[in-house]
């Protein structure tokens, strides 16, 4: 079972890999101290937030962490409040209540945040906060990483099925 620091280093590799065929093929100058700092950071996140479903993983307290942190920023006026800067606590929000809700403490945790869908909310939320398609490249990249060295592809389309079929249901 992959750990924190598998996941990482997948997601680094993975996310080194694109913005080196992005940079050589692609012409695209991605030397640029905001950008690169925009990818770093979602690749740090986007490597493990799946996990959020597990209450003793790393991005958990990372979670709570910065979800005080967030709120003591834009109270105190050191973030301005925004369209991102609400956008990013609505977010914390919503994974912290889904947190205190679903998370189990056990190996056989790997709930919604382990579906495709989870990644695809996720990436539209990264895009509504950057506006930058490389951010989300890189997101849906090391994503993916995630629940590949997981093992856990297969089921997360099975999971998807079922969580839109049952989405599709409510709405008839």
């Amino acid at each position: 079972m992959p750990g924190y620091k598998e996941h990482l280093f997948t997601g680094f590799v993975t996310a080194g890999i694109i913005v080196a065929i992005l940079h050589f093929l692609f012409h695209l100058n991605l030397i640029d101290a905001n950008l690169l700092t925009t990818l770093v950071v979602t690749t740090l996140i986007f490597s493990v937030i799946s996990d959020i479903d597990h209450k003793s993983s790393n991005i958990s307290g990372f979670l709570h962490f910065f979800s005080i942190l967030a709120v003591i920023a834009i109270i105190a006026d050191i973030i301005p409040f925004n369209f991102s800067s609400t956008l990013i606590l609505l977010s914390l929000l919503g994974l912290e209540i889904y947190h205190w809700n679903s998370a189990k403490n056990n190996w056989e945790h790997r709930q919604f945040p382990h579906s495709l869908t989870f990644g695809l909310f996720a990436l539209v939320v990264l895009f509504l906060i950057t506006f930058s398609w490389i951010a989300v490249i890189i997101g849906a990249v090391t994503f993916l990483s995630h629940i590949v060295i997981d093992d856990y592809f297969d089921q997360a389309v099975e999971q998807d099925k079922k969580f839109w079929r049952s989405v599709i249901s409510r709405l008839k």
